[in-house]
């Protein structure tokens, strides 16, 4: 219906919904574009980024809302995204947390990406991230937190509780139950991560995970089944989100592939920070390779839908 959206990201609301609908999601640098205008939610961790069509797209849209004021800003011009090749990139795949406990089908569609990559000149290697598991703790303590402190600030809450829907409520009075050294500690974990992802890009252009761990879930679902254990729906779906939230560096989700039931597969790349540039080149070669083995999972999911028994 739209050229693009704007999405806000603070543990993934960009990034998920692209995964699960099978667009491309920025969230680009923080600070890449201002939050002013913004209810926050968390002020260390929001984002605004694009929801489009193809990564193409996506920068025309960051060029347009990147803030010219921010003084960390490096700019950003959607024309520095060169052509879309492959070869000759490498590639990160965390050693540590990332790949855990995911959907089969979604394990499948990285896994099979990766080949294709691999097969189109991609240089794919293992990379460390050890505090990794840390993260999305960390973030959420932020979160928590810093959503109180603003919505006290403003006298919202908890003066005007009962105007709150359940779920928002329930999280802010978790909020006032974060320790001042819990806070602290989270903080102190956001620059470790920022420190291992730095590690990192000196052995990788870009680093590659599942952008979700589950394709979309029934609408009303609490809590799911992976690999045999129970999770519940809002901690899988931020899992390999946040901590690109946590460190700060920009994040894309691109579509790769449908599941067997015509959900749509999201793959994440996470970038330096501020080289959305560099981040979206990539993503928009990935997209191209992996555009007639999406075609081909599509039509092969539609064809087994036509298959089954009505209801």
């Amino acid at each position: 219906m739209v050229f693009a959206a704007l999405g806000t990201d603070t543990g993934g609301s960009i990034r998920i919904p692209a995964s699960l609908c099978g667009v491309v999601g920025l969230k680009p640098t923080y600070g890449r574009v201002s939050c002013r205008g913004v209810i926050p939610l968390s002020v260390s961790l929001d984002h605004v980024g694009p929801l489009a069509r193809n990564s193409t797209d996506a920068a025309v849209i960051l060029e347009i809302v990147s803030d010219p004021r921010h003084k960390f800003r490096s700019p950003f011009s959607a024309r520095k995204v060169g052509r879309a090749v492959l070869k000759g990139i490498t590639l990160g795949r965390p050693r540590e947390f990332f790949f855990d406990r995911l959907d089969p089908e979604v394990e499948s569609a990285i896994e099979a990406a990766m080949k294709s990559f691999e097969r189109a000149g991609v240089r794919i290697t293992e990379i460390p991230l050890p505090s990794a598991a840390a993260w999305g703790e960390a973030g959420a303590q932020i979160a928590l937190a810093e959503a109180r402190q603003h919505h006290e600030s403003q006298g919202y809450f908890p003066a005007r509780a009962n105007e709150y829907g359940d779920d928002v409520r329930a999280r802010l009075e978790q909020g006032a139950a974060v320790k001042a050294i819990d806070y602290l500690q989270a903080m102190s974990l956001r620059k470790r991560a920022a420190i291992e992802f730095d590690e990192a890009f000196g052995r990788a252009d870009a680093i590659i995970t599942p952008a979700t761990p589950v394709p979309a879930t029934p609408l009303g679902a609490s809590v799911l089944q992976i690999r045999g254990g129970e999770e519940t729906v809002r901690s899988a779906m931020v899992r390999l989100d946040r901590p690109a939230n946590v460190s700060g560096n920009p994040a894309v989700s691109i579509p790769c592939g449908w599941t067997k039931n015509g959900l749509p597969i999201g793959l994440q790349l996470i970038g330096r920070h501020w080289d959305e540039a560099m981040l979206l080149q990539i993503a928009g070669a990935a997209a191209k390779e992996l555009r007639v083995m999406r075609r081909t999972d599509f039509k092969a999911s539609l064809n087994s839908a036509a298959a089954r028994p009505a209801g």
